[in-house]
Parts: C-alpha cells; sequence; structure tokens
C-alpha cells in the first residue's frame, strides 16, 4: 500500500506553555464554576467555558480567536434581541470576496502586532548567565 512506520516523539503538554496556559485558564474555571454546580454538568459548562475563551479579546492582540480564525464575531443567541440584523443582498462571490478581505485584514492585524512585539522585544539587552 505504499505506508510506512515513522517514529515521533511523545506529545507533552509539559513542552507546550502556551497550551498549559490554555489548561491553566479552563481548569479554573471549571473549578470555579462546579463549586456552584453539580458535578455532572461539567460537560455542558465546558461548553460554555470555551466559548467564552474563545471571544474573550487576547492581550497581545486585542482581538478574539474567534475574529482571528473567522474574520468576524460570531453572534451569541442572546444578541439577536438586542439588534435588528439586516440581511445582506449578496450572492455566494461577493460573500466569499467579502470574508477573504475580512480575513486579510485579520491577518495583517495580527502580523503588524507581532511585528510591535518583536521589536520591542529585541531592543531589550540580552542577558546570559555564566
Amino acid at each position: 500500500m505504499g505506508t510506512h512506520k515513522v517514529k515521533t516523539t511523545l506529545y507533552a503538554p509539559t513542552d507546550n506553555g502556551v497550551c498549559q496556559r490554555g489548561n491553566k485558564v479552563i481548569g479554573a474555571s471549571l473549578r470555579a464554576l462546579l463549586s456552584e454546580y453539580d458535578n455532572e454538568q461539567c460537560d455542558r459548562l465546558l461548553a460554555h467555558i470555551l466559548s467564552t475563551v474563545r471571544s474573550s479579546p487576547r492581550g497581545t492582540t486585542g482581538e478574539t480567536a474567534i475574529y482571528m480564525m473567522l474574520g468576524g464575531e460570531v453572534r451569541l443567541p442572546d444578541a439577536f434581541h438586542l439588534e435588528v440584523i439586516q440581511a445582506d443582498d449578496m450572492d455566494a462571490s461577493q460573500y466569499a470576496r467579502k470574508l477573504q478581505q475580512r480575513l486579510h485584514l485579520a491577518d495583517s492585524h495580527m502580523r503588524e502586532m507581532q511585528r510591535k512585539i518583536m521589536d520591542a522585544t529585541s531592543e531589550e539587552p540580552h542577558v546570559y548567565s555564566i
């Protein structure tokens, strides 16, 4: 069948600081909510926690994870009664172009923020321990 075995290292979450920080936030939120609710509701609470994490602005970019992935914010069901949503008269190709422009804008914003962070950290003197 043309396949061959490849050996890789095991995934260790402790080696990924970003992953560990995310797990810490999720764990702390889950513990806080489980003190108020029944332990059997863990799966329901987890969905709400993840939705909150994804829709919270990041400190480095000021944007949410949803915006960076989708080029726009997701409207939650409770927001529908607060605003009147106008239907766009767009065909599929117009929608695709508009979505592509929003994603390009989000990507440009992220790259600019990363550049600013890199410039700020490169100006700091290097410290070497001997």
